[in-house]
């Protein structure tokens, strides 16, 4: 049975949800963005910018140029998102069956590897695929548009065979004009390569909070299951004793104390966070070690799940929709094993070698302070990132080129890993289509999600 939010079906909201959310994130996108689509080479005469109407429209918006505007904030976001919103409201039921058969047949799959993997791989979709592919499939999604307002017309059907590819000719010279030059000044212009270029950097920041804030969840799961599993256990101990089951799970309650474990969690082990535009730099610090969690703190939890795990079995006891230990689910996961296995230290050590080389800027106070920021050395942790730059500050003060190769074997480490990084994420993102299309092709059409 399918999990209900406020007595809708999860998996059909979700569809709703991308079908409404693509719009509002392509619009967004560019908002956000400084990459914008310009009018260059202006679409019309440029003579008729002077004409009464077109002034009319400028003073009215009080904008220099109003087709900017309307090109990224209106005609863009309608057109990029266009192809996928056709995809989705026709073959809306049979996404939603997708999306439940994707998570009947993922849950082998590790949760951190589900939120970590699961996250790059929506930011890899919506800010590397989409952007890059949609353009050119909203020039079909016109023509299919078109095509469809046809065959959905009873009076055009009655008509003749020429009045009928007349009026789908028209219906096509009216809607791909636009996606067609938003298009072409799109790749022209490079603005999917310049857009990419600019989510790669941000995403390089973002790889280690994420990775320690998915890890942060699960382990609160992992605390949190204990009071489930003494609530769920004295159930089952009142029903075989006395019959019935007086004690019920405090799910809500339960709910509430894992998120607050996760904040403390994310409090102690949390290295930065990473918010671009806060600060020159857009870390923001606190002290939180990493070394905590990936040392301590996860093994604890793990040694949690195992006993919770193992009494569950015992018992019989079974928490939410339980797992589907499936062919399928085994291959997904033993991908997603692989990779974490292979690649999950790189993360780690972008994560943990800042404690130590922050440690080992201490022992030269005078260059620390001059050009280390306070809140970096006041918290004994500096961002890996941030690394490399003041080691080329000291080299240029002190004109020591240790300090210089120090700068480029942290720089070197940096690269290195992002790749290994990136690449892990690409596989990933390719196990989660295959998971798609695999989920997809056995999903009906027809039948209704219970």
């Amino acid at each position: 049975m399918s999990r209900r939010i406020g007595g809708v079906i999860a998996v059909r909201l979700l569809v709703v949800i991308c079908a409404l959310g693509l719009p509002i994130y392509f619009a967004l996108l560019f908002a956000v963005s400084p990459y914008k689509i310009y009018q260059y080479p202006f679409p019309i005469d440029p003579n008729l910018a002077y004409l009464p109407f077109y002034q009319s429209m400028i003073q009215a918006f009080q904008f220099f140029n109003t087709t900017d505007y309307l090109m990224n904030y209106v005609v863009a976001p309608i057109f990029f998102s266009l192809p996928w919103l056709l995809f989705i409201v026709i073959n809306r039921t049979r996404l939603a069956n997708t999306f439940s058969t994707i998570n009947s047949n993922t849950t082998l799959i590790p949760l951190r590897y589900r939120i970590f993997y699961g996250f790059n791989t929506l930011i890899v979709i919506l800010f590397f695929i989409l952007p890059t592919i949609s353009p050119i499939l909203g020039i079909f999604a016109g023509i299919i548009l078109a095509g469809r307002i046809v065959t959905m017309s009873d009076w055009i059907w009655k008509a003749s065979r020429t009045t009928r590819i007349l009026y789908t000719a028209l219906l096509v010279l009216m809607i791909c004009p636009l996606p067609i030059y938003t298009a072409y000044v799109f790749y022209s212009e490079q603005i999917f390569a310049l857009l990419a270029n600019w989510i790669w950097g941000i995403w390089t920041n973002l790889m280690v909070m994420v990775y320690v804030v998915a890890m942060c969840i699960v382990d609160s799961l992992a605390i949190g299951s204990i009071i489930w599993l003494v609530f769920a256990g004295a159930g089952e101990f009142e029903a075989q004793t006395y019959g019935i089951k007086m004690t019920e799970v405090p799910y809500k309650l339960l709910a509430i104390f894992q998120f607050i474990v996760f904040l403390i969690l994310a409090y102690l082990t949390l290295p930065y966070v990473y918010l671009p535009g806060v600060n020159p730099s857009g870390y923001i610090t606190w002290g939180g070690d990493p070394e905590l969690l990936f040392n301590y703190i996860n093994y604890a939890c793990l040694g949690i799940i195992g006993f919770v795990t193992l009494i569950c079995l015992v018992k019989g006891l079974q928490r939410g929709t339980g797992f589907n230990p499936s062919l399928v689910g085994f291959v997904f996961a033993g991908s997603f094993l692989g990779v974490d296995y292979f690649t999950g230290r790189y993360i780690i050590q972008l994560a943990t070698v800042p404690k130590y080389l922050s440690l080992y800027l201490y022992t030269i106070p005078d260059l620390v302070v001059k050009w280390v920021p306070y809140q970096y050395w006041s918290n004994l942790y500096i961002p890996v990132q941030e690394i490399p730059k003041i080691f080329t500050y000291f080299y240029i003060d002190t004109g020591n080129p240790t300090y210089l190769n120090l700068a480029y074997q942290i720089w070197h480490l940096i690269q290195t890993n992002s790749i290994i990084m990136t690449t892990a994420v690409l596989i990933t993102v390719v196990l989660w289509f295959l998971v798609f299309i695999w989920s997809f092709a056995r999903s009906s059409s027809t039948e209704i999600v219970w």
